[in-house]
């Protein structure tokens, strides 16, 4: 699931490992020279068919699709709450 960095000099990736990966790439457009990889962090995103688990925007800020946990305990509606704390 590659993306590119809006600047165009940036190239981020998921590593087998759940790493989010960043290779920065200078020099020109024939001839485009790669930096080692770098981990910029974990992330733990779901299988999906459509591959969009992340997205890169502007800035390199980044919007990861991620499951939740969610708690066992139920949710409580209290209606007329004015009304029982008097």
């Amino acid at each position: 699931m590659p993306r590119w960095n809006p600047n165009g000099r940036e190239l981020y990736y998921l590593s087998r490992d759940g790493n989010m990966m960043a290779v920065s790439l200078s020099g020109s457009p024939s001839r485009l020279v790669p930096s080692a990889p770098s981990p910029l962090f974990p992330v733990q995103i779901p299988a999906s068919d459509n591959k969009q688990g992340y997205d890169v925007g502007r800035g390199g800020r980044f919007l990861i699709n991620s499951e939740m946990e969610i708690a066992d305990d139920p949710i409580r509606l209290v209606l007329n709450a004015q009304v029982r704390l008097r």
